[in-house]
C-alpha cells in the first residue's frame, strides 16, 4: 500500500525531491556543476515555498498518536536510498515542456524490478503514488526523461552512494525489532509482487534493514559497517563502536532516530550525535516521535532539539488539516456505535466506597507529612500504574515522620486502586475472590475496619447470592450479570446481517488464484478456493452478466459445504478479560439457579462422609448449617462454593449439552425428573444425572436458547525472543503471521487488522490510540480501492473511571499540542556551535570506562567536559581515572541490592588490593533526590539500614573513600578534580597492575603455626584490607584488646589466630601496650569454668 496523503505530507518536511538533492550536493561542493550540465536551470532550482520548509536534511517531527511509525520509517528509508526517484509534481512549471516531449515520454516510469530482493513494483501507478510527494498525492507523471542521464553519471552515483552508504536507525528497544520487521514485511508485500522482473540501472532499491543486538560480535559488526547498509541497533552498541574506532564517523551517511522522546532518558543517543557531528557536518539527522505527552514538560523539547543539533521541528496533531482531509471522509470513517452501560447499584456503591477510601488515605498521608501536599487525587485515580507513580513521587521526598505509617498508607492506596480496576473488569465471582485474597494478604490494613471497607465486602457478597425464606435451603443464588459480556453476546448472536456486511464477507472470502487455462490476457485470473470476492456495488448491479457469474461462483462455494464467517475482533486491555471472554464465548449457558449450589453442597456432604442422609430434610439441614458456617467464619470457603463450582461443574454440564444439543433442548422443555419416570435414585446417579434429584437438582436453561459461539481465530503467544539475524527476509518469505508477541502492543494492531480483515471490532475499554489505529486501517483500505465496511462497538460504563479517563486523555492531548505549539513559537534554541566548528577537544585527559557503564549518563557528561573515554572490559571497578585511582559507581538501587547480596564488599576488597586510592561513587539522579529513601522494598528502614551498612563497609576497608554525586554532572566535575595533576591511565598497564595485585595475594606464604616469636624483628604494619581471610579478620576484631589502632601491628606480627593465642605475655608486650597485651592474653588463657 503506497503512503497515505497525510503520511506524504509529514515526510515531505524532511524528504527532499531529486532536484533538491542535487541542489544540496552542489551547495556542499560534493559534485560539480558540469556533471549536470544537461539539466535545465529552471528544473534544477528549488521551489520557493515561502515560510513553509520542505525537504530539510535535519529535523524533528512530532506526530499524532496512532500514526504508524514503522510505515513512516520504511518510506523515509525508501526515499533516502532512492533520492533520484523522489519528485514533487507540484514543482514542475505549468508549461508543457515547450512541446518537445511526447505524451508517451511523460507516462514513462523506470523499470519496476527491485535491485536487492526478488520483487518488482506492482505497477507504474503504484510507483507514481509512492514517489510523487505532491500535494494531491495521486501520482502524477514521473517525467523520468528529465533525469535518465543521472542514473548513468558516475560522479553523481558515486556521491549519492557515499552519502547513503551507511545509515543507522536508533531509538527502538530490542523487544520492538520484531514489530518493525513485521511492519516492513507487510508494506513490502503490498507494494511489490513476486516473482520480480530483472532490475536495471534506474530500478528501485528496497531498504533491507539489518537488526543487531548485543549478541553480535564486534568483529562481525565491523565487517558489516565496511560493507555498508541500513542497521537498526541499540544506541549503546553504536556508541561503543564509535569510541573504540570500529566505525569512523566520517563514513556515516545519516542517523534516523525513532521515538525521539526517549532522548530525554537515554543519553547515549545525544552522545552518538555529538560524536558524529564533531567530525561529520554533512550527515543527516532526522527524528520522529508520537509521544506529545513526553515532550510537554517545559524545557524537554528544547533539550531534544539541542541534542539533535537542529532548530527545525514540526507538529502534526490529529486535528491538523492533513489528517482531517483524509480521516474525516465519510467513506473512511467506520460505522461506530457507543454503548454506555449503567453499573448496577451494588457495583456503583462499591465504586464510590473505594474512591472515598483512597481520598481518606490520601488525606491521612498529607496530614502526617506536609511534603505530600502537592499529591493530587486525580493523578492516583487516572494513573494506569499507581505503584510506579507513587514510587517516582516519593523518591523526591524526605519523610519527617515514622516511615512505617507512610508505607502502610501507600500500600493501602495501591491495593485499593487495583481493586477499583478489577471492579470494572472482573465478573462478580472473580471480584469477590480477589477482594478476599486482598484481605487475607493484609488482614491488619486499617481501611478494612472502616464502614466503607465493610460495605465493600458486604456488597461483593450480595452480588453473588442472597438469603431467602422461599426455598427449603434458605439460599438463592443470584449472580449479577456482566453487562459488557451480555452486550457482547447480543451483538454476536444477532442474526440480522446487513447487505453491506454480507457484501464485505463475500468480497474477502475468495482468493485470487491462477487459472490453468491460457487466456489472451496473461494477467486474467479466476476466483476459487476457500474465500470469496463478490462485489455488490450499485454500479455493478446493472451488469447482469457479471452478476450471474458471481452468483454462479457463490452457489458452487456454498454447495461445496463451505460457509461465510463473520470476522470479529475483540480488543481488551488486560489478560483477565481475554481469558474470561474466551471462556464465555465457548459456553452457551446463560444463567443458573440455586439448585446448582445445592448439588455442590451434596458433593461436599460426600466428602465429609455424610452419606447416611436419606431424606431431603436431613440434606437441607446440612446445607443450611454448612452455608452459615462458611458465611460467618470463612469467606474464602464461600468463594469456593460459588466461583469454583461455576468454573468446573457448570462447564462440565455445558460440554454435555454441546455434544447433544437436541436432547438437551427436549429435556429443558420436558422438565420431568427421573423419579417421575419410575426410576430409582442413588446419590452417585443423582450427582451425574443432568436432571438432578426431586425438588433440588433441577437445571433451568434460559428460554432464549442459542447455539454456541465458536472462537475461530485464537492468536498464539510467543514469549521467546526471535533471532534477529535475517528476520526481515524471514518475514518476507513467510506466507502468513501465525504468532504475535505476548502482550501485543497497540502499534501491532494494524498488522493484525490487515491479516484478519475484521468486519466487526468490539472495544471493551475506550482508548484513543486504538481509535486512531482503526482510522488508519480504514484509510488504508479506502485508498487501496477496497470496499470499506467496518462496524466498531465501543463499550464503557457510565460515570466511572473508564469514561472519565478517556475524556481526560482527550483533554490532555489538546493541552499538550497547544503547549508544544506555544513553545515552538516562543522558544529560542541555542546550539553548541563549538562542536560544529572545532569539534570536541580533549583538555582533561583520558579515562578507562567499563563497557557496561555506557548505559548510564555519566560518560556523556565526562566526554562533554573534555575527557576522552576508552571503553574496555574492566575486571575491577567501573572507572580508572589515573594509574592509582579507581572508582566503583553505584546508583541508589544498585547500592541497596549490592548490600543485600554481599557483592559490594568483594568489589571494594579487590579495589583496595589493586589500587592505592579506591573510591565508591554513590550517584543520584538530581539534586531533588539527593538523599537516602525513608524506607526500602526489603521492609527495612532505609536511613538506618544504608547508613549502618556504609559505616561497617568503611570500618572494614579504611582505605576506601566515598564520593557523593548529586547528579551525573556533579560526578563528572569531581572526576575532573581528582585527575588534576596526575598521570593518565593505560589499558595495558592497568591489566598488569591487576595481575600483579592478584598474584601477590595468591603467592603469600601459608599461615605458619610456629610457637616461637622473634621479639627483635622489626614491626611491620599490615593493613586489614589486605587480609584475604575475611572471617578470621572479623573474629580478630571481636577479641578484647584489639582496636583499630593496633590491629595493623597484630596483623604484621602474627600469622593466624592460633599463633596469636599461643603468644606469651612478654611476647605480646613487645609490640603492644601493656593493657592491650594483658586483655588479649587473658582472653586466650583464662579458664572458662572453675573447678
Amino acid at each position: 500500500m503506497p503512503p497515505l496523503p497525510f503520511e506524504k505530507a509529514i515526510l515531505r518536511r524532511i524528504v527532499p525531491s531529486w532536484n533538491e538533492t542535487l541542489h544540496f550536493l552542489l551547495s556542499k561542493k560534493i559534485i560539480e556543476k558540469d556533471s549536470i550540465a544537461h539539466i535545465r536551470d529552471e528544473v534544477l532550482k528549488t521551489r520557493d515555498f515561502g515560510n513553509t520548509q520542505f525537504g530539510l536534511t535535519n529535523g524533528l517531527l512530532v506526530i499524532s498518536v496512532g500514526c504508524d511509525l514503522n510505515r513512516l520509517l520504511f518510506y523515509l528509508l525508501l526515499y533516502t536510498v532512492n533520492p533520484l526517484h523522489v519528485y514533487d509534481s507540484t514543482f514542475y512549471p505549468p508549461k508543457d515542456c515547450n512541446g518537445k516531449v511526447d505524451v508517451d515520454a511523460l507516462n514513462d516510469c523506470p523499470p519496476l524490478g527491485v535491485h536487492n530482493v526478488d520483487y518488482s513494483i506492482r505497477s507504474n501507478e503504484v510507483y507514481r503514488r509512492i514517489f510523487d510527494l505532491g500535494q494531491d498525492g495521486r501520482g502524477s507523471h514521473a517525467r523520468i526523461w528529465q533525469k535518465s542521464q543521472l542514473f548513468k553519471d558516475v560522479n553523481i552515483q558515486g556521491a549519492l552512494k557515499m552519502r547513503n552508504r551507511l545509515i543507522f536507525v536508533l531509538g527502538y528497544e530490542l523487544g520492538e525489532y520484531v514489530s518493525v520487521a513485521t511492519g516492513f514485511a507487510h508494506t513490502i508485500k503490498r507494494i511489490c509482487r513476486k516473482p520480480g522482473s530483472y532490475p536495471e540501472v534506474e530500478s528501485v532499491k528496497i531498504p533491507m534493514v539489518e537488526f543487531l543486538d548485543g549478541n553480535s560480535m564486534s568483529t562481525f559488526r565491523e565487517r558489516l559497517y565496511l560493507n555498508g547498509g541500513i542497521f537498526c541497533l541499540p544506541s549503546r552498541i553504536l556508541l561503543a563502536d564509535i569510541l573504540t574506532t570500529k566505525i569512523i564517523p566520517e563514513l556515516i551517511g545519516g542517523i534516523i532516530i525513532m521515538n525521539a522522546h526517549r532522548i530525554i532518558d537515554d543519553y547515549n543517543i545525544p552522545f552518538v550525535i555529538r560524536l558524529v557531528r564533531s567530525r561529520n557536518r554533512i550527515a543527516f539527522i532526522k527524528a520522529l516521535s508520537d509521544s506529545h505527552s513526553s515532550l510537554r514538560p517545559p524545557g524537554k523539547i528544547t533539550f531534544v532539539l539541542k541534542s539533535l543539533f537542529t532548530r527545525d521541528f514540526f507538529l502534526f496533531p490529529r486535528y491538523s488539516t492533513i489528517f482531517e482531509d483524509v480521516l474525516n471522509c465519510s467513506h473512511v470513517q467506520p460505522e461506530t456505535f457507543e454503548a454506555v452501560l449503567e453499573l448496577s447499584k451494588a457495583a456503583k456503591d462499591i465504586y464510590f466506597a473505594i474512591v472515598r477510601l483512597i481520598q481518606r488515605l490520601l488525606d491521612d498521608l498529607q496530614r502526617n507529612d506536609s511534603t505530600f501536599q502537592d499529591l493530587d487525587m486525580n493523578r492516583i485515580i487516572y494513573s494506569r500504574s499507581t505503584s510506579k507513580l507513587l514510587r517516582s513521587i516519593f523518591e523526591n521526598k524526605v519523610l519527617t515522620v515514622n516511615s512505617n505509617y507512610i508505607k502502610r498508607d501507600i500500600e493501602s492506596i495501591v491495593n485499593l486502586k487495583y481493586l477499583l480496576d478489577k471492579l470494572l473488569h472482573m465478573d462478580p465471582a472473580s471480584f469477590h475472590a480477589y477482594a478476599e485474597q486482598l484481605r487475607s494478604s493484609d488482614p491488619e490494613a486499617p481501611w478494612l475496619f472502616t464502614p466503607d471497607g465493610n460495605l465493600i465486602y458486604k456488597l461483593s457478597t450480595a452480588r453473588l447470592f442472597t438469603l431467602s425464606s422461599d426455598t427449603e435451603s434458605g439460599i438463592v443464588v443470584d449472580v449479577e450479570r456482566h453487562k459488557k459480556a451480555d452486550y457482547l453476546r447480543e451483538i454476536l448472536l444477532n442474526e440480522h446481517v446487513s447487505c453491506e456486511e454480507v457484501g464485505t464477507l463475500f468480497k474477502s472470502a475468495f482468493s485470487w488464484v491462477k487459472s490453468p487455462r491460457v487466456f489472451h490476457n496473461h494477467l486474467r485470473s479466476i476466483r476459487n478456493g476457500i474465500y470469496a470476492n463478490l462485489s455488490i456495488h450499485s454500479i455493478r448491479r446493472t451488469l447482469v452478466r457479471k452478476e450471474y457469474k458471481n452468483l454462479h461462483r457463490l452457489c458452487k462455494f456454498l454447495s461445496a459445504g463451505r460457509s461465510l464467517k463473520r470476522r470479529v475482533m475483540i480488543l481488551v486491555d488486560n489478560a483477565y478479560m481475554q481469558e474470561y471472554l474466551y471462556a464465555l464465548l465457548e459456553s452457551n449457558v446463560n444463567n443458573f439457579d440455586e439448585q446448582m449450589f445445592l448439588r455442590y453442597i451434596y458433593q461436599r456432604a460426600e466428602c465429609y462422609k455424610f452419606t447416611n442422609m436419606q431424606t431431603d430434610k436431613e440434606f437441607t439441614s446440612f446445607t443450611s448449617y454448612h452455608y452459615h458456617q462458611c458465611v460467618n467464619k470463612s469467606r474464602d470457603e464461600t468463594n469456593k462454593l460459588i466461583y469454583n463450582y461455576v468454573r468446573s461443574q457448570i462447564h462440565l454440564l455445558n460440554m454435555n449439552v454441546i455434544r447433544n444439543p437436541f436432547m438437551y433442548i427436549n429435556a429443558v422443555d420436558d422438565l420431568s425428573s427421573s423419579d417421575e419416570l419410575g426410576e430409582t435414585e442413588t446419590p452417585r446417579k443423582v450427582d451425574n444425572d443432568s436432571n438432578g434429584i426431586k425438588g433440588f437438582i433441577r437445571f433451568r436453561q434460559s428460554k432464549h436458547f442459542v447455539s454456541n459461539i465458536y472462537v475461530t481465530h485464537v492468536l498464539s503467544y510467543n514469549n521467546r525472543p526471535a533471532a534477529l539475524k535475517g528476520i526481515l527476509q524471514e518475514k518476507l518469505d513467510s506466507k502468513s503471521e501465525s504468532e504475535i508477541l505476548a502482550k501485543c502492543p497497540v502499534t501491532d494492531l494494524i498488522y493484525l487488522f490487515q491479516d484478519i480483515k475484521p468486519t466487526l471490532i468490539i472495544v471493551f475499554t475506550p482508548n484513543t490510540h486504538i481509535f486512531r489505529v482503526i482510522e488508519q486501517y480504514c484509510a488504508l483500505n479506502f485508498y487501496a480501492k477496497k470496499r470499506n465496511y467496518l462496524r466498531v462497538h465501543v463499550l464503557s460504563y457510565k460515570d466511572c473511571l473508564e469514561t472519565h479517563r478517556f475524556k481526560k486523555d482527550l483533554k490532555t492531548e489538546l493541552e499538550s499540542w497547544g503547549q508544544l505549539q506555544k513553545e515552538k513559537e516562543t522558544s529560542v534554541v541555542q546550539l553548541d556551535e563549538s562542536v560544529l566548528t572545532r569539534g570536541i577537544s580533549v583538555v582533561n585527559g583520558q579515562a578507562l570506562i567499563d563497557m557496561r557503564e555506557l548505559r548510564s549518563k555519566l560518560p556523556f557528561h565526562l566526554y562533554s567536559n573534555g575527557i576522552q573515554l576508552f571503553p574496555i572490559c574492566l575486571d575491577i571497578g567501573d572507572y580508572v581515572l589515573t594509574p592509582d585511582i579507581c572508582v566503583e559507581r553505584k546508583k541508589l538501587e544498585d547500592l541497596i541490592m549490592s548490600f543485600n547480596n554481599g557483592r559490594l564488599a568483594k568489589q571494594v576488597g579487590e579495589m583496595c588490593s589493586a589500587y592505592e586510592f579506591p573510591f565508591l561513587l554513590i550517584e543520584f539522579e538530581n539534586s531533588e533526590t539527593f538523599h537516602f529513601p525513608s524506607f526500602t522494598t526489603e521492609n527495612k528502614s532505609g536511613l538506618n539500614f544504608l547508613y549502618t551498612k556504609l559505616i561497617i563497609l568503611c570500618c572494614n576497608f579504611p582505605k576506601l573513600r566515598l564520593i557523593w554525586g548529586a547528579s551525573p554532572g556533579d560526578s563528572a566535575n569531581v572526576f575532573i578534580a581528582l585527575k588534576k595533576g596526575r598521570g593518565e591511565p593505560d589499558a595495558i598497564s592497568n591489566n598488569i597492575q591487576i595481575k600483579d595485585a592478584r598474584k601477590s595475594i595468591a603467592d603469600k606464604p601459608n599461615e605458619e603455626e610456629s610457637a616461637t616469636f622473634d621479639t627483635e624483628s622489626p614491626v611491620v604494619l599490615r593493613r586489614p584490607e589486605h587480609v584475604k581471610n575475611r572471617d578470621a579478620l572479623k573474629i580478630l576484631r571481636k577479641i578484647p584488646g584489639v582496636t583499630t589502632h593496633n590491629i595493623s601491628l597484630i596483623l604484621g606480627k602474627v600469622n593466624s589466630l592460633l599463633h596469636l593465642s599461643e603468644l606469651s605475655m612478654k611476647e605480646l608486650s613487645s609490640f603492644l601496650p601493656q593493657s592491650d597485651a594483658k586483655s588479649i592474653y587473658e582472653f586466650f588463657n583464662e579458664p572458662i569454668t572453675d573447678y
